[in-house]
């Protein structure tokens, strides 16, 4: 017997990806963090201009 929704039940599959500096955000994130402590690690471990870091 295959399972069915029953009426009025929405199923649905979310897959999310994630890259690299999105990883290191997440890990950033794990403890208590300003923004600008947030910023300044980022571009510290990443060739990235802090005005598209601060985006």
């Amino acid at each position: 017997m295959a399972a069915t929704p029953s009426s009025g039940t929405v199923w649905q599959s979310r897959y999310f990806s994630i890259n690299p500096v999105d990883t290191r955000i997440w890990e950033l994130l794990e403890n208590p963090i300003s923004f600008d402590k947030l910023v300044a690690s980022l571009i510290g471990e990443h060739d990235v201009p802090v005005e598209i870091c601060r985006q």
